[in-house]
């Protein structure tokens, strides 16, 4: 009972609207995500002033990650593994502030982002882009969860009928557990390479492969540091995708959140294209700011 009373608070608390949906444009978006009853949905909203509110609560950028490891705290692990992060962000915005939230989530390790779009109101709710989030190397730590007596009596208790088990029937009549099935070659398996401080790791998983870098300012994309295409002309972009495994995105300071998402989406459905017509498609990796840094002090290159 104490657990569904602290999981129906929890999510009362959360399902609270934001107060100003005036206040917010989102970016135009028709594809709609599904999400199960027992899915818990974090809403992060930024104002083109750039006013950050986790739900109702207005909180600074850097205050975002310990408050979400603090509610992550306090919800049972199966409801905290399935919450799902909206970010309700003004087209306005300027990226960096949208690239120094997404930190803030990698350092809570949460791999997947859904971008809010459409609008605010309820007949939109489920109106959103998943996409991948970045990786860090700085991790939060668990809050240590203390027990109390009655709790600590329980596992004991749990205990000592297992050893009680054990002296009856022996270690040999305990069933094995299954063994773990083998772990899939998927995006989070190669990911997490890009991040690293070391080259090496970085020329494993480039190794064969076709990759370019790409700097994003607001009015045109840097292809390998040489070759231009502008924002506004985005389908001269296509003949640098043809047999590319990997594009690489750096963002610069001036990058706006609309021209940002725009981008996002084009790549999302060129690939998707490209793998539907069982041609050989890319994967877009985001280098966030603060990897750029760990990058340019490891003297690490993933692009030379």
């Amino acid at each position: 009972m104490k657990n569904f009373i602290l999981i129906l608070s929890i999510t009362l608390f959360l399902n609270k609207s934001f107060s100003q949906n005036d206040s917010i444009n989102l970016p135009l978006g028709e594809s709609q995500i599904k999400i199960n009853s027992d899915h818990l949905i974090l809403n992060v909203y930024l104002t083109k002033e750039g006013e950050l509110y986790l739900e109702d609560n207005k909180i600074n950028v850097s205050d975002l990650g310990p408050k979400i490891k603090y509610l992550s705290s306090k919800l049972p692990e199966y409801i905290d593994f399935k919450k799902k992060i909206f970010l309700n962000i003004d087209i306005d915005t300027p990226y960096k502030i949208v690239d120094q939230i997404k930190t803030q989530l990698a350092h809570n390790e949460i791999r997947f982002i859904y971008y809010k779009t459409a609008s605010l109101e309820e007949e939109d709710i489920l109106k959103a882009m998943p996409f991948f989030n970045y990786y860090s190397s700085i991790k939060f730590q668990p809050i240590e969860k203390i027990l109390t007596e009655s709790e600590i009596e329980e596992s004991q208790r749990k205990l000592d009928s297992l050893e009680e088990y054990i002296s009856k029937n022996g270690f040999d009549n305990i069933p094995a557990p299954p063994p773990p099935p083998a772990p899939p070659i998927t995006s989070l398996t190669y990911l997490p390479k890009f991040y690293s401080d070391r080259q090496e790791v970085i020329d494993e998983v480039l190794k064969e492969k076709e990759v370019k870098c790409v700097q994003v300012s607001d009015e045109k994309l840097i292809i390998d540091g040489d070759n231009q295409v502008q924002l506004s002309n985005m389908d001269e972009l296509k003949q640098y995708l043809n047999n590319l495994d990997f594009i690489v995105l750096y963002f610069k300071d001036d990058l706006g959140f609309e021209n940002y998402f725009n981008l996002i989406e084009y790549l999302k459905r060129e690939s998707l294209d490209l793998y539907k017509r069982k041609q050989h498609s890319f994967h877009i990796i985001e280098i966030s700011k603060e990897t750029e840094e760990i990058h340019e002090k490891a003297k690490v290159s993933i692009c030379n």
